[in-house]
């Protein structure tokens, strides 16, 4: 995707693709919708702003909707192992297990069902800044994103 953002015509057309639900918001990661509601472009960040702007609102509702079904319902350590390391590991760490891309999870081992429910569901809600995703352009114009690693006098690393 993020050679789509260099291109002002490939990127209204993702957004044409949303609008004609050819493409689901859901499917546009974390970064790139904040890259698109960054952009240069006036009409890509109105747009962008429409399709992703109210999706916090969504997955409140989705939090209560799931926090209601689950209430009754018991854990399965196995299966949220599996689920950790399908879908968790990939930027978090938890023991020996994950990568340190994100915030290590044993820290929200005492939270509520609620709060565990949203930041699951809800990630970006409660992001530390260190973890925040930054999006940036180049003087050549270029749009990148990524967790800023370091940062000097001249120069920015992104981990994307």
């Amino acid at each position: 995707l993020q050679h789509i953002l260099n291109d002002e015509k490939k990127t209204l057309g993702l957004l044409f693709a949303i609008d004609n639900k050819l493409v689901l918001p859901g499917e546009i990661g974390a970064a790139f919708r904040q890259l698109l509601k960054q952009h240069s472009n006036k009409t890509i960040r109105e747009q962008a702003a429409a399709h992703f702007g109210r999706q916090n609102t969504q997955r409140d509702q989705l939090v209560t909707d799931r926090l209601a079904k689950m209430s009754p319902l018991k854990g399965d350590g196995a299966a949220g192992e599996l689920l950790f390391a399908t879908h968790c590991a990939a930027c978090h760490k938890l023991g020996n297990t994950g990568n340190a891309a994100g915030p290590d999870l044993a820290a929200i081992a005492d939270k509520s069902p609620r709060a565990l429910l949203t930041a699951i569901l809800n990630p970006n809600q409660a992001v530390e800044d260190r973890f925040s995703v930054y999006a940036l352009a180049t003087k050549d114009g270029t749009q990148l994103a990524g967790m800023i690693t370091n940062e000097g006098a001249n120069s920015v690393t992104l981990m994307d």
